[in-house]
């Protein structure tokens, strides 16, 4: 989505970096202080082993991963069943209790997306942020980025690009080429490999510039990324569109809500 000339809104947005970033503040009932701290300041934090492998086994399942063409897919998943396993795990109260902590007591699933890393790649795709330039406030969408297999450096964990987020929408190179990260002016002593084991989440600001690393290895890794917003919001004449297959409420008045 494009905007055309105009000043800074009230809201805080500019048409040419969209929204800053804006400070988490507690109190939290998932997230430590500590985690919450280093959201402010690095963009990013990470839970390690969430999860039990038993439930990382049946979202895997779920996900139904197939021997694909790309090197690294980012593949939509959900559906509209209120029996899917995976909007079922989306409203996990560890996940939904994320997005009260950050979001606040109305929030939503806003997508999901299935990170595929298949083995002997030598290249990784391009920096990016979730944020892009859309009129969504970056204070109401968190991404929670689940690893399903171990993440390592040699098969390709996590990149992010550490405070950087602070820095809001970054100006992307017109020809990537001449700029592999394909965000400018990113400092690489930034740069942070997020190695986690299965069943960690990593949460990380919209803004987060983040990418994952080659996997050089012979087996396939995967992590299941999760958006989540406040719901119903309203942004002037920059709504939200409910997709009912891939959104739908997990916090409602500050009480975690099961898929409906």
């Amino acid at each position: 989505m494009e905007f055309g000339p105009e000043s800074r809104g009230p809201d805080g947005f500019d048409p040419t970096i969209g929204f800053p970033s804006v400070e988490h503040r507690g109190p939290t009932t998932v997230a430590t202080c500590q985690q919450v701290d280093q959201l402010n300041a690095e963009g990013y934090f990470v839970i390690e082993r969430a999860f039990h492998p038993d439930t990382m086994d049946d979202v895997t399942s779920a996900l139904a991963i197939e021997t694909g063409e790309f090197a690294v897919s980012f593949e939509a998943r959900l559906d509209d069943s209120p029996t899917s396993v995976l909007r079922r795990f989306c409203g996990h109260p560890i996940l939904a209790g994320l997005a009260r902590d950050f979001i606040g007591p109305d929030a939503r699933v806003g997508g999901d997306v299935a990170v595929v890393r298949r083995p002997g790649v030598p290249t990784s795709p391009a920096f990016t942020q979730d944020m892009g330039t859309t009129r969504l406030n970056p204070s109401q969408f968190i991404t929670a980025w689940v690893a399903l297999t171990d993440a390592t450096v040699d098969n390709g964990c996590l990149q992010v690009v550490r405070g950087r987020h602070r820095a809001g929408v970054l100006r992307r190179d017109l020809a990537p080429w001449t700029d592999p990260s394909g965000l400018a002016d990113i400092d690489p002593r930034d740069v942070i490999d997020v190695e986690v084991p299965a069943g960690s989440v990593v949460v990380m600001s919209s803004l987060t510039p983040r990418r994952v690393r080659p996997n050089v290895t012979r087996s396939t890794g995967v992590a299941y990324a999760i958006q989540y917003l406040r719901d119903l919001i309203d942004a002037g004449d920059h709504t939200t569109v409910a997709d009912t297959h891939r959104q739908f409420p997990v916090v409602r008045g500050g009480q975690l809500v099961g898929p409906s």
